[in-house]
């Protein structure tokens, strides 16, 4: 028995008028001489006895007593003004609260870099066999002088065709472009030396340099653009009296 027991005994038994030496008897007995208030205890008519007291398990299930349920009663002191010490830092200003507000409609701006100056590369197909019209007019001549190197194609106010040649190619005489100029470059000749012996009161010759050719790279002229093939015309306008 140990002394918290033993002192719950002696006073259990002073309040009750109870023989201390009686009461720890019974206990004894309940515990099956351990003194361990969990202890089962002999069985009777009410059950298995468990505990301090003669409560058999219905008793025990009706009032609630079990192992891993009980209190204690007591008090404690106040413990008056004291302080458990620490403190925290100041945040500073801050703020934890915001909102957004609705997007409405708005653009976003921007530019971009200019581009410089570039080309843009390209080549076109071949036309292919096809076919122009050509619009004219012609007039009609009666008497009058002899009106000579006329040139009549097609009706009268309609639209005429040219034949469909298909993919060919014209050949072309242009006249002499006038007085004018082709750029050219002759090859180096490569650094060389001539040796003439030292003889006094002499003279020298060179000889000629024998048949041989320049390479001549020639300029072209002209712009490349394309040329009229309509034959020459003139436009004329009559005034008859009639």
């Amino acid at each position: 028995m140990n002394d918290d027991l033993r002192s719950a005994i002696i006073a259990t038994a002073g309040r009750t008028g109870a023989d201390p030496v009686d009461l720890a008897t019974t206990i004894s007995y309940e515990t099956a001489g351990t003194f361990d208030p969990w202890k089962a205890g002999p069985t009777t008519q009410w059950g298995q006895h468990r505990g301090l007291i003669q409560w058999g398990e219905p008793q025990r299930a009706k009032y609630g007593v079990t192992q891993d349920k009980h209190t204690h009663t007591g008090t404690a002191a106040e413990a008056g003004g004291h302080s458990h010490g620490g403190s925290t830092g100041s945040g500073g200003s801050h703020d934890h609260g915001g909102s957004t507000g609705p997007v409405g409609e708005h653009t976003h701006s921007g530019t971009t870099a200019t581009g410089g100056s570039h080309s843009h590369t390209g080549s076109a197909a071949e036309a292919g066999s096809h076919s122009h019209n050509v619009k004219f007019s012609q007039s009609v001549l009666a008497g009058g002088n002899d009106i000579f190197g006329a040139i009549a194609i097609g009706s009268n106010g309609a639209n005429g065709s040219t034949d469909a040649g298909g993919s060919h190619t014209h050949s072309v005489t242009i006249n002499a472009n006038g007085d004018h100029q082709h750029g050219f470059t002759t090859d180096s000749a490569g650094g060389h030396t001539h040796t003439i012996p030292n003889a006094p009161n002499h003279a020298h010759t060179i000889a000629a340099a024998a048949d041989h050719t320049h390479t001549l790279s020639l300029n072209d002229t002209g712009s490349g653009a394309a040329h009229a093939n309509m034959p020459p015309g003139a436009v004329v306008a009559f005034a008859i009296k009639a």
